[in-house]
C-alpha cells in the first residue's frame, strides 16, 4: 500500500507540465504538476499579478513589483535579510523554516532568494528573482501543512527565466 502511494506521488511529480508566464520583457518557466488550475489573478495593493493558480486549497501567485534591486546584484546579505524582514512584518506568527540566496539563469547572473516560512496557519514559500529595478515573486501557500511538501519545493524551484 505504501509503495503504491509513493508511486502515485512520483507519477504526479513526474508529469509536471512546463508552462510559460509572460512578463513585460521576460518569459518565466514553471513546472506545474497535475491538479493545478489557472485562477483569476488578484488585484494587488502594489505591483502587478502576472498569473495565479489553485489546487485543493493551495494557492500560487506570480507577481511583479518595482523595487530597488541594487543590493541583490551586489550580493549583500543585508539586502536579502531586509527582504525577509519585510515578509516577516507582513506575516502573523512568522517562523522561518529555510531560505537562501543564489543565482539563476543560463549564465547564473540573476540574483534570487528563496524563503520558506510558517505563518497565518499555513506554510508559505516564496522565490524572489531580482531584475534591474524590479522583482518577480512566486509565492505558494500551503494551508494547514505541517511540513514543506517535496512537490511544492520542486514547484517553487522550477520557477526560472524561460
Amino acid at each position: 500500500m505504501k509503495l503504491a502511494l509513493a508511486l502515485a506521488l512520483l507519477a504526479r511529480v513526474a508529469w509536471a507540465e512546463p508552462i510559460t508566464i509572460h512578463g513585460d520583457d521576460i518569459a518565466w518557466r514553471l513546472d506545474l504538476p497535475p491538479g493545478w488550475e489557472a485562477a483569476d489573478p488578484p488585484e494587488l495593493p502594489a505591483g502587478r499579478a502576472l498569473a495565479a493558480y489553485t489546487s485543493d486549497g493551495r494557492q500560487l501567485l506570480v507577481a511583479r513589483l518595482r523595487i530597488n534591486t541594487d543590493g541583490a546584484y551586489d550580493g549583500k546579505s543585508a539586502y536579502f535579510a531586509g527582504v525577509e524582514d519585510g515578509v516577516q512584518k507582513e506575516t502573523l506568527s512568522y517562523h522561518r523554516l529555510a531560505g537562501g540566496a543564489h543565482k539563476l539563469g543560463k549564465r547564473r547572473r540573476l540574483p534570487a532568494f528563496d524563503l520558506w516560512y510558517r505563518g497565518e496557519r499555513a506554510i508559505h514559500g516564496a522565490r524572489f528573482v531580482f531584475l534591474r529595478g524590479y522583482v518577480v515573486v512566486l509565492r505558494i501557500d500551503l494551508p494547514e501543512a505541517r511540513t514543506v511538501e517535496r512537490a511544492a519545493k520542486r514547484l517553487l524551484e522550477s520557477f526560472q527565466p524561460g
